[in-house]
């Protein structure tokens, strides 16, 4: 299929070295899977070509091009394999780093985020949807003071601003109201200390009008159960939650033993003018690619080490890190914990370490 001149050259080129795997080669790719009848052979040739080229196998490519020749595909239809694969492959990666703002941007220099809500607005039109203007003038009014944070228990915080609050991860090891009088929930990942569906239900009876964002694996756990509230989101998504502009970054939850199956997660950056932007990581060490003011710092884990912490830390570069998935920390690891992170320390990039009390509340400013 790929002419003899490319058969006499593999013949010329293989040795006592390259033999054994050029044999497994030929046995495999032209013996077993070109002479399967599922799909013929020019649909083997698009599917080839389109691997290759999102390779970047160019050697690979240049002969099995003249095979696709060979097989039926006209110079026309390659070059339409070429261009769909190039935006396939190219365009996700560009659109994910795009939404992903560089951290050298301000808020006052980047352009408007396209949350959901206003991609839907836009495919309708700029006026479907629009609220009047009296209840508009008085939305923007209602959020535009500063956020407080009240760290709960483990991993669980809430920030409000303005009336309204959000609150993340009320999971197992947090307080059983953790999440009572939330508008807003956002969870990380299905990890017991993260999620406790008793704590999502007495905060969503509370309150009808509370919703909740997570990922896919914990939405489909809940979405039964609380119909029409639970929305699912991913890495790369912006959206508004309770009037707290959102962004969702990660995909997976940090290493806990090689042979322990890692599951989803997603950490999530909520900005508010005036307050900056608070990070909570989740059960993973991401960094966001943009600019943090506030991190919930993860300071002691089952999958992590305090180097990992230390660096972490410096690489995300928050004026402030305060403490959470502390659950487990003893007053003693407290103590331990808080001399590494703090002056005493290797350092953590000028960040300024704190930890706060459960129940302990304080105001977030931005820079």
């Amino acid at each position: 299929m790929l002419g003899d001149a490319h058969v006499d050259r593999v013949a010329e080129e293989t040795d006592d070295f390259t033999g054994d795997f050029q044999d497994l080669l030929t046995r495999y790719a032209w013996g077993e899977v070109w002479a399967r009848t599922g799909i013929d052979r020019r649909t083997r040739s698009v599917v080839t070509l389109t691997a290759l080229t999102a390779g970047g196998h160019l050697e690979e490519l240049a002969s099995h091009t003249r095979a696709a020749l060979r097989n039926g595909l006209t110079p026309q239809e390659i070059k339409e394999v070429l261009l769909h694969t190039a935006v396939y492959c190219g365009m996700p990666a560009a659109r994910r780093r795009v939404r992903r703002r560089p951290a050298r941007h301000s808020r006052g220099d980047r352009p408007p985020r396209l949350t959901r809500r206003r991609h839907r607005r836009a495919r309708r039109g700029p006026h479907a949807g629009t609220a009047p203007a009296h209840r508009r003038h008085r939305r923007r009014g209602e959020h535009n003071g500063p956020m407080e944070l009240t760290k709960k228990g483990h991993a669980c915080v809430a920030l409000h601003r303005e009336g309204r609050t959000l609150v993340i991860d009320p999971g197992g090891f947090s307080e059983a109201d953790a999440a009572v009088g939330a508008d807003a929930i956002l969870v990380t990942h299905e990890h017991p200390d993260h999620f406790d569906e008793s704590r999502l239900r007495a905060a969503l009876e509370a309150n009808p009008a509370a919703e909740i964002w997570t990922l896919r694996s914990v939405a489909e756990r809940i979405s039964a159960a609380f119909p029409g509230r639970v929305h699912t989101v991913g890495d790369g998504d912006a959206f508004t939650a309770a009037g707290f502009e959102v962004e969702a970054h990660g995909e997976l939850h940090a290493v806990i033993h090689p042979d322990i199956p890692r599951v989803t997660n997603v950490g999530y950056a909520v900005t508010a003018a005036g307050s900056g932007t608070v990070f909570h990581p989740g059960d993973a060490l991401t960094v966001p690619g943009r600019r943090v003011d506030t991190l919930l710092l993860p300071v002691h884990a089952p999958w992590s080490k305090v180097a990992e912490v230390v660096d972490y830390v410096r690489e995300v570069r928050p004026r402030v890190a305060y403490d959470v998935h502390d659950g487990l920390l003893s007053d003693f690891g407290h103590l331990v914990y808080g001399r590494l992170l703090g002056p005493d320390g290797p350092g953590t990039a000028g960040a300024e370490h704190t930890r706060l009390e459960p129940g302990r509340s304080v105001a977030l400013r931005e820079g």
